[in-house]
Parts: C-alpha cells; sequence; structure tokens
C-alpha cells in the first residue's frame, strides 16, 4: 500500500500573518534606516555649529584685541603730545589703568574660548575606526527597530520609548559603542502572546503596519 506524506496547509489567516509581518519588518528596517540618516544629519549640523562658533569666537577676538591695540595707541600718542616721554613708567601705568578692565574681559574671553577649542578637539578624537563604526551603526538600527517610538501600543510605551531612544541618539553621537553594545546585550525579545487567535494577531498586526506607515 503506498503511502502519502500530509503536507501541512496553511489558513488564509497565517498566509496574510506571515505577510504583514513581512511589510512590519521591511518598514521598521526602513524607519530604524531613516532615523539613522536623520540622526547622522543632526551630528553633521551639530559638529559644523561647533566649528562654526569655534571659528566665529577666535576671529570676534581677534578683532577686539586689535581693537584695543589701536585705543592704546590713541592714548599712548595723546600722552606724548601732553609731553609725557615715550619710555616713562608713567605713560605706561597710565594706559594700563585706562584699559585694565578690557584686558581682564578679554583674557577672560580668551580663556572660555581656549576650553571650547579643547572640547571641540577632544570631541573630534572621539571618531572611531571605519570598522568599529560599521559596528556602531549596525547596533544602532537594531536598537532603533526595537524601541522607535512608532512600535509604542499605549501612551505608558510610548514615553519609555521616547526615553530609550533619547539615551540611544545621545549614545550614538558621542560615539558611545561601549553603552550602545550594552543595551543591545540587555535587549529582551518580544514575545508574541500564545492566548491570540489567528484573526485578533492579524488585526493588530494590521494595526501595527497602519501606525509605521503613518509614521
Amino acid at each position: 500500500m503506498r503511502q502519502f506524506s500530509l503536507i501541512p496547509i496553511k489558513t488564509r489567516d497565517e498566509v496574510e500573518i506571515k505577510q504583514l509581518l513581512a511589510a512590519i519588518h521591511a518598514k521598521r528596517d526602513q524607519v530604524a534606516e531613516m532615523t539613522l540618516a536623520l540622526e547622522d544629519l543632526k551630528l553633521e549640523v551639530r559638529c559644523f555649529e561647533k566649528e562654526y562658533n569655534a571659528r566665529m569666537t577666535q576671529l570676534y577676538m581677534e578683532l577686539d584685541k586689535a581693537d584695543l591695540m589701536t585705543k592704546e595707541y590713541r592714548l599712548r600718542l595723546r600722552l606724548l603730545q601732553e609731553g609725557i616721554p615715550l619710555d616713562s613708567p608713567e605713560l605706561e601705568a597710565r594706559v594700563e589703568a585706562c584699559f585694565r578692565p578690557e584686558r581682564e574681559r578679554l583674557s577672560s574671553h580668551e580663556g572660555e574660548a581656549n576650553r571650547e577649542g579643547k572640547a571641540l578637539e577632544e570631541s573630534n578624537k572621539r571618531s572611531l575606526p571605519p570598522e568599529q563604526m560599521k559596528q556602531l551603526r549596525v547596533i544602532y538600527l537594531k536598537l532603533a527597530k526595537i524601541y522607535h517610538p512608532d512600535k509604542a501600543r499605549s501612551g505608558d510605551a510610548l514615553g519609555k520609548r521616547k526615553q530609550m531612544m533619547t539615551m540611544i541618539n545621545r549614545a550614538y553621537e558621542d560615539r558611545d559603542f561601549q553603552t550602545l553594545e550594552l543595551m543591545s546585550v540587555e535587549v529582551v525579545p518580544e514575545v508574541e502572546s500564545t492566548k491570540e487567535t489567528s484573526r485578533e494577531r492579524k488585526q493588530r498586526l494590521t494595526q501595527e503596519l497602519n501606525r509605521l506607515m503613518r509614521g
């Protein structure tokens, strides 16, 4: 007698659930990629702003110094016209007393500019090697797909996901590979409810896909 093996036949709901899951995963990948691209763009803008501000601060410092030197030169000329010799201690004492507050202000601003310059240098030193940067992007995409606010199903979940994405984005901006890797290890996979019927699961997945499409 000939034996036949039974081939499991998927129901229409199961087929639609598989299609929904594929669409949701594809949409999550797209959202994560767009989120990463947005963070990269924000990071470039912030780096540009920091460098621009540091450069403009330096230029304004140079202008202020030149302005102060001009004022001091004019005062020396006036004191010379009053008959005070150029090499007289009195002349330099009067110039120093006249412009002491402005010199102190410039010195203070110069100190702040130097500290900002060092902070910018330290920020640039945090750049990672290409291979590690590639790994950082992979971990970021994984976390973005899991914690993106579009995946939230309730108000409380939305708030928590926004907090998590803020931490993830900050770690990515700081090139904090260790923190992102730790967050990735601690991720707990989402467990599907075993009490859901196929129709309920299909309805939930459809709603989730609609939320992602609206985002």
